[in-house]
């Protein structure tokens, strides 16, 4: 198939995720496998909900994803609930069942902030208060729940279209209807590459 710096399984969220990521620290060559055919692509993530946690200690910092917040619904400054770091991970490691790692929790956690200003940087992420499916309007207000505000707009859609556009504008290259098979190893056991299936049947496989 051909050499890369960096091969991505999936065409995701977390996927283009990785693939944008490894484009911003110097990865020249990226390509992302697709399974699906270009008309049926995203995965589960064209069909999410596309609402991001996040903390935040102030409603204000909320201004920063969704600009005229205040002017929408009007007392959300005043009213919304804070999501500090101690109510994700309560939340984290209730839908757990405890078992969350406590290292990679707080990675998850302490950068959740940090995560959604590069999704709006270099993800080229537009977002919106979840008002459809989390805010319930009760006697003329809307009353919002603990950290499940913010989601992208027009949901998974938005999100899945997003990242396939921002992929394409930075050069990285996005194979459809290709299905990795295996990965392949080096003598040492370092995995240099995997084997894939394209849209011609035959199999083919891209080294990193």
């Amino acid at each position: 198939m051909s050499d890369f710096d960096v091969i991505v399984v999936g065409g995701g969220n977390a996927a283009f995720a990785a693939a944008v990521s490894a484009k911003e620290h110097g990865a020249k060559r990226v390509l992302v496998l697709e399974k699906a055919p270009k008309a049926q692509r995203g995965g589960n993530t064209h069909f999410s909900g596309a609402i991001f946690r996040h903390v935040f200690n102030d409603t204000k910092e909320i201004d920063r994803f969704v600009p005229d917040v205040e002017k929408q619904y009007p007392g959300f400054h005043a009213e919304a609930p804070t999501y500090p770091k101690e109510a994700f991970r309560d939340d984290l490691m209730r839908v757990t069942g405890g078992r969350s790692d406590p290292e990679l929790a707080s990675l998850v956690i302490d950068n959740s902030y940090d995560t959604m200003c590069w999704l709006q940087e270099k993800g080229r992420m537009h977002f919106e208060l979840a008002h459809s499916v989390m805010g319930v309007k009760v006697a003329g207000k809307i009353k919002w729940p603990k950290g499940a505000i913010v989601r992208i707009s027009h949901e998974g859609v938005g999100l899945s279209k997003t990242w396939f556009e921002t992929a394409e504008a930075l050069g990285i290259e996005i194979r459809y209807d290709t299905a990795a098979m295996r990965l392949t190893q080096g003598e040492t056991g370092r995995v240099n590459g995997v084997v894939a299936r394209g849209p011609d049947g035959k199999i083919g496989r891209a080294h990193v």
